[in-house]
Protein backbone atom coordinates (compact mmCIF):
# COMPACT_ATOMS: atom_id res chain seq x y z
CA UNK A 1 0.00 0.00 0.00
CA UNK A 2 1.52 3.10 -1.14
CA UNK A 3 1.23 6.48 -0.36
CA UNK A 4 0.54 9.40 -2.96
CA UNK A 5 -0.32 12.49 -3.72
CA UNK A 6 -3.07 14.29 -5.67
CA UNK A 7 -6.50 15.33 -5.76
CA UNK A 8 -9.43 13.38 -4.74
CA UNK A 9 -13.43 13.58 -5.61
CA UNK A 10 -15.37 12.38 -3.36
CA UNK A 11 -18.00 10.35 -3.90
CA UNK A 12 -19.00 7.88 -0.72
CA UNK A 13 -21.86 4.92 0.05
CA UNK A 14 -24.06 3.55 2.41
CA UNK A 15 -26.20 0.43 3.43
CA UNK A 16 -29.69 0.85 4.59
CA UNK A 17 -31.54 -2.38 5.20
CA UNK A 18 -34.85 -3.24 4.33
CA UNK A 19 -36.91 -5.31 6.81
CA UNK A 20 -37.91 -8.27 5.16
CA UNK A 21 -35.86 -8.86 2.51
CA UNK A 22 -32.42 -8.01 3.36
CA UNK A 23 -30.00 -10.23 5.28
CA UNK A 24 -26.29 -11.16 6.02
CA UNK A 25 -24.06 -13.72 5.08
CA UNK A 26 -22.95 -14.19 8.61
CA UNK A 27 -25.17 -12.69 11.84
CA UNK A 28 -21.86 -12.14 13.32
CA UNK A 29 -19.93 -10.77 10.42
CA UNK A 30 -17.90 -7.55 10.30
CA UNK A 31 -17.18 -6.93 14.08
CA UNK A 32 -13.75 -6.57 16.02
CA UNK A 33 -12.14 -6.51 19.16
CA UNK A 34 -11.22 -3.19 20.41
CA UNK A 35 -7.92 -2.22 21.14
CA UNK A 36 -6.11 0.44 22.92
CA UNK A 37 -3.70 1.46 20.09
CA UNK A 38 -6.26 3.55 18.24
CA UNK A 39 -6.91 3.51 14.05
CA UNK A 40 -3.98 3.59 12.25
CA UNK A 41 -5.09 4.12 8.63
CA UNK A 42 -3.97 7.22 7.17
CA UNK A 43 -1.69 7.01 3.93
CA UNK A 44 -0.84 3.48 4.56
CA UNK A 45 -0.05 3.41 8.18
CA UNK A 46 0.36 -0.20 10.32
CA UNK A 47 -3.04 -1.68 10.95
CA UNK A 48 -4.55 -2.76 14.82
CA UNK A 49 -3.89 -6.26 15.25
CA UNK A 50 -7.80 -6.61 15.50
CA UNK A 51 -9.23 -4.19 13.42
CA UNK A 52 -8.92 -6.87 10.63
CA UNK A 53 -9.88 -10.21 11.13
CA UNK A 54 -10.97 -11.28 7.81
CA UNK A 55 -7.99 -10.45 6.36
CA UNK A 56 -6.39 -13.02 4.50
CA UNK A 57 -2.94 -13.92 2.50
CA UNK A 58 -2.53 -16.49 -0.27
CA UNK A 59 0.04 -18.82 0.01
CA UNK A 60 0.72 -19.33 -3.98
CA UNK A 61 3.82 -19.28 -5.47
CA UNK A 62 3.13 -15.70 -7.47
CA UNK A 63 1.93 -13.21 -7.45
CA UNK A 64 1.20 -12.08 -3.74
CA UNK A 65 -2.56 -11.86 -3.12
CA UNK A 66 -5.16 -11.01 -0.12
CA UNK A 67 -8.69 -12.07 0.33
CA UNK A 68 -11.48 -11.72 2.76
CA UNK A 69 -12.99 -14.85 4.85
CA UNK A 70 -16.80 -14.22 4.24
CA UNK A 71 -18.32 -17.33 5.70
CA UNK A 72 -16.10 -19.98 7.68
CA UNK A 73 -15.71 -21.73 4.58
CA UNK A 74 -15.24 -19.67 1.48
CA UNK A 75 -12.77 -16.43 0.62
CA UNK A 76 -13.70 -14.14 -1.55
CA UNK A 77 -10.47 -13.02 -3.61
CA UNK A 78 -9.54 -11.67 -7.13
CA UNK A 79 -9.89 -14.09 -10.32
CA UNK A 80 -6.14 -13.24 -11.48
CA UNK A 81 -5.37 -14.39 -7.84
CA UNK A 82 -6.49 -17.73 -8.67
CA UNK A 83 -3.97 -20.40 -9.62
CA UNK A 84 -4.11 -24.38 -10.81
CA UNK A 85 -1.64 -25.05 -7.98
CA UNK A 86 -2.60 -25.69 -4.69
CA UNK A 87 -3.26 -23.20 -2.96
CA UNK A 88 -3.22 -22.20 0.60
CA UNK A 89 -5.10 -19.67 2.69
CA UNK A 90 -3.41 -17.90 5.96
CA UNK A 91 -6.39 -16.77 8.62
CA UNK A 92 -5.40 -14.67 11.29
CA UNK A 93 -1.99 -12.91 9.71
CA UNK A 94 -0.91 -9.45 11.17
CA UNK A 95 2.59 -9.39 11.24
CA UNK A 96 4.01 -11.70 8.78
CA UNK A 97 7.47 -12.37 10.59
CA UNK A 98 5.62 -13.22 14.01
CA UNK A 99 3.04 -15.66 12.95
CA UNK A 100 1.56 -16.32 16.69
CA UNK A 101 -1.74 -16.07 15.92
CA UNK A 102 -1.94 -16.75 12.26
CA UNK A 103 -2.67 -20.41 10.63
CA UNK A 104 -3.23 -22.42 7.08
CA UNK A 105 -5.85 -23.91 5.21
CA UNK A 106 -5.94 -25.61 1.88
CA UNK A 107 -8.53 -24.40 -0.73
CA UNK A 108 -9.93 -27.31 -2.19
CA UNK A 109 -12.00 -25.68 -4.68
CA UNK A 110 -11.42 -22.72 -6.73
CA UNK A 111 -14.30 -20.85 -8.93
CA UNK A 112 -13.79 -18.35 -10.98
CA UNK A 113 -16.59 -16.33 -12.78
CA UNK A 114 -17.26 -17.43 -16.38
CA UNK A 115 -16.42 -14.41 -17.65
CA UNK A 116 -13.21 -13.77 -16.80
CA UNK A 117 -10.84 -14.92 -19.31
CA UNK A 118 -7.27 -13.78 -18.23
CA UNK A 119 -6.40 -11.53 -20.64
CA UNK A 120 -4.09 -8.96 -19.34
CA UNK A 121 -5.59 -6.28 -21.39
CA UNK A 122 -8.91 -6.53 -19.41
CA UNK A 123 -9.93 -7.53 -16.23
CA UNK A 124 -13.88 -7.61 -16.40
CA UNK A 125 -15.02 -10.11 -14.05
CA UNK A 126 -12.28 -10.07 -11.77
CA UNK A 127 -13.68 -12.07 -9.01
CA UNK A 128 -13.28 -15.48 -7.37
CA UNK A 129 -14.05 -17.47 -4.62
CA UNK A 130 -11.95 -20.56 -2.36
CA UNK A 131 -13.45 -22.87 -0.37
CA UNK A 132 -11.77 -24.04 2.62
CA UNK A 133 -10.64 -27.47 3.13
CA UNK A 134 -11.94 -27.31 6.57
CA UNK A 135 -14.09 -24.68 8.16
CA UNK A 136 -12.76 -22.15 10.25
CA UNK A 137 -13.23 -21.38 13.99
CA UNK A 138 -14.17 -17.13 14.25
CA UNK A 139 -11.76 -16.07 17.17
CA UNK A 140 -10.68 -12.47 17.59
CA UNK A 141 -8.19 -12.86 14.86
CA UNK A 142 -10.53 -14.63 11.91
CA UNK A 143 -13.85 -13.18 11.88
CA UNK A 144 -16.01 -13.08 8.26
CA UNK A 145 -16.67 -10.00 6.89
CA UNK A 146 -20.26 -8.66 5.65
CA UNK A 147 -21.47 -9.06 2.64
CA UNK A 148 -24.90 -7.36 2.00
CA UNK A 149 -27.95 -9.55 0.40
CA UNK A 150 -30.47 -7.21 -1.37
CA UNK A 151 -29.09 -3.97 0.48
CA UNK A 152 -29.86 -0.56 -1.17
CA UNK A 153 -27.41 1.72 -1.49
CA UNK A 154 -26.35 5.26 -1.03
CA UNK A 155 -24.26 8.19 -0.98
CA UNK A 156 -21.60 8.39 2.48
CA UNK A 157 -18.48 7.45 3.94
CA UNK A 158 -14.92 6.71 2.94
CA UNK A 159 -13.81 3.11 1.67
CA UNK A 160 -11.14 1.41 3.33
CA UNK A 161 -8.26 -0.76 2.19
CA UNK A 162 -5.91 -3.30 3.65
CA UNK A 163 -2.88 -5.04 2.60
CA UNK A 164 0.48 -6.55 2.54
CA UNK A 165 1.33 -4.86 -0.71
CA UNK A 166 4.11 -2.50 -1.97
CA UNK A 167 4.61 0.29 0.05
CA UNK A 168 6.19 3.81 -0.67
CA UNK A 169 9.76 2.13 -0.67
CA UNK A 170 8.86 -0.41 -3.06
CA UNK A 171 8.86 -3.75 -0.73
CA UNK A 172 6.14 -5.33 0.63
CA UNK A 173 5.18 -4.89 3.85
CA UNK A 174 5.33 -7.01 7.04
CA UNK A 175 2.75 -5.61 9.20
CA UNK A 176 -0.51 -5.28 7.13
CA UNK A 177 -1.50 -1.67 6.39
CA UNK A 178 -4.91 0.14 6.01
CA UNK A 179 -5.34 3.40 4.49
CA UNK A 180 -8.90 5.22 3.73
CA UNK A 181 -9.82 6.10 -0.31
CA UNK A 182 -12.56 7.49 -2.00
CA UNK A 183 -14.59 6.26 -5.15
CA UNK A 184 -14.91 8.77 -8.51
CA UNK A 185 -17.19 8.32 -11.00
CA UNK A 186 -16.12 5.38 -13.98
CA UNK A 187 -15.92 7.95 -16.76
CA UNK A 188 -13.31 9.64 -14.69
CA UNK A 189 -11.21 6.64 -14.08
CA UNK A 190 -11.36 5.40 -17.76
CA UNK A 191 -9.62 8.39 -19.01
CA UNK A 192 -6.86 7.04 -16.80
CA UNK A 193 -6.77 3.94 -18.15
CA UNK A 194 -7.28 2.75 -22.19
CA UNK A 195 -9.67 0.17 -21.01
CA UNK A 196 -13.29 0.94 -20.26
CA UNK A 197 -14.46 0.87 -16.58
CA UNK A 198 -18.13 -0.22 -16.32
CA UNK A 199 -21.08 -0.50 -13.55
CA UNK A 200 -18.95 -3.76 -12.78
CA UNK A 201 -16.36 -2.01 -11.41
CA UNK A 202 -15.67 0.72 -8.74
CA UNK A 203 -12.90 3.31 -8.65
CA UNK A 204 -10.92 4.77 -5.64
CA UNK A 205 -8.85 7.28 -5.31
CA UNK A 206 -7.33 9.49 -2.61
CA UNK A 207 -4.47 11.66 -1.96
CA UNK A 208 -2.09 10.04 0.16
CA UNK A 209 -2.65 6.45 -0.77
CA UNK A 210 -3.30 3.42 -3.47
CA UNK A 211 -3.48 0.39 -3.03
CA UNK A 212 -0.23 -1.43 -4.78
CA UNK A 213 1.71 -4.43 -6.44
CA UNK A 214 0.29 -7.50 -3.47
CA UNK A 215 -3.52 -5.73 -2.55
CA UNK A 216 -5.16 -7.44 -5.61
CA UNK A 217 -7.23 -9.61 -4.13
CA UNK A 218 -7.85 -7.69 -0.88
CA UNK A 219 -11.52 -5.68 0.28
CA UNK A 220 -12.40 -2.52 -0.06
CA UNK A 221 -15.03 -2.02 3.07
CA UNK A 222 -16.63 0.99 4.80
CA UNK A 223 -17.40 0.28 8.99
CA UNK A 224 -21.58 1.07 8.89
CA UNK A 225 -24.44 1.36 11.33
CA UNK A 226 -26.07 -1.92 10.40
CA UNK A 227 -29.43 -2.10 12.80
CA UNK A 228 -28.25 -0.49 15.70
CA UNK A 229 -24.56 -1.56 15.50
CA UNK A 230 -21.11 -0.72 13.71
CA UNK A 231 -20.13 -3.70 10.83
CA UNK A 232 -17.86 -3.80 8.44
CA UNK A 233 -19.10 -4.58 4.88
CA UNK A 234 -16.95 -5.41 2.08
CA UNK A 235 -18.19 -3.66 -1.74
CA UNK A 236 -15.13 -4.03 -3.63
CA UNK A 237 -12.08 -6.18 -4.25
CA UNK A 238 -8.71 -4.56 -5.48
CA UNK A 239 -8.05 -5.50 -9.23
CA UNK A 240 -5.62 -2.87 -10.82
CA UNK A 241 -4.15 0.09 -10.42
CA UNK A 242 -1.44 2.56 -12.46
CA UNK A 243 2.19 0.55 -12.62
CA UNK A 244 3.55 3.24 -9.78
CA UNK A 245 0.36 2.98 -7.68
CA UNK A 246 -0.27 6.88 -8.10
CA UNK A 247 -3.42 6.95 -9.30
CA UNK A 248 -6.91 5.72 -9.09
CA UNK A 249 -7.46 2.14 -8.52
CA UNK A 250 -10.05 -0.40 -10.04
CA UNK A 251 -11.95 -2.87 -7.97
CA UNK A 252 -14.46 -5.25 -8.59
CA UNK A 253 -18.02 -3.88 -7.56
CA UNK A 254 -19.05 -6.60 -4.94
CA UNK A 255 -22.40 -5.64 -4.73
CA UNK A 256 -22.76 -6.13 -8.53
CA UNK A 257 -21.78 -10.02 -8.13
CA UNK A 258 -23.50 -10.59 -5.03
CA UNK A 259 -26.15 -13.51 -6.69
CA UNK A 260 -23.12 -15.13 -8.48
CA UNK A 261 -21.72 -15.50 -5.00
CA UNK A 262 -24.68 -16.57 -3.78
CA UNK A 263 -25.06 -19.39 -6.76
CA UNK A 264 -21.36 -20.64 -5.93
CA UNK A 265 -21.96 -20.74 -2.22
CA UNK A 266 -25.85 -22.46 -3.02
CA UNK A 267 -24.27 -25.12 -5.92
CA UNK A 268 -20.79 -25.94 -3.82
CA UNK A 269 -20.95 -25.06 0.17
CA UNK A 270 -21.90 -29.04 0.64
CA UNK A 271 -19.67 -30.44 -2.45
CA UNK A 272 -16.78 -33.20 -2.06
CA UNK A 273 -13.35 -31.88 -2.15
CA UNK A 274 -11.58 -31.33 -5.12
CA UNK A 275 -8.86 -30.13 -6.84
CA UNK A 276 -9.83 -27.62 -9.90
CA UNK A 277 -10.88 -24.80 -10.69
CA UNK A 278 -14.58 -24.46 -11.90
CA UNK A 279 -16.51 -21.74 -13.63
CA UNK A 280 -19.82 -21.23 -13.05
CA UNK A 281 -22.44 -18.09 -13.65
CA UNK A 282 -25.36 -18.04 -11.09
CA UNK A 283 -23.94 -21.51 -9.48
CA UNK A 284 -24.15 -22.98 -12.93
CA UNK A 285 -21.15 -25.47 -13.38
CA UNK A 286 -19.25 -24.67 -17.06
CA UNK A 287 -16.64 -26.86 -18.47
CA UNK A 288 -13.62 -25.73 -16.99
CA UNK A 289 -11.82 -26.69 -19.99
CA UNK A 290 -13.54 -24.03 -22.24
Amino acid sequence: MKVVAGIAVLICLFIEAEEGSAYLLESECGTKKQSDMGPKIKGGKDADPFSNPWMVRLIVESPICGGSLITCSFVLTAAHCVFNNTMRVRLGEYDTMNPENSYEIEADLKVVHQGYNYDPTTYKYDIGLLRLKSAVQFSDYVRPICLAVHEPIRPIIPFMIAGWGQSESGQSSNILQTAYVHLISQSICSHHYTRHVGRSQLCAYDQTSDACAGDSGGPLSAELQYRYRNQTFQLGIVSYGSQYCSSATVYTNVLHYMDWILGVLKEYGQRPAVQEIRYCTNGTKIDPNR
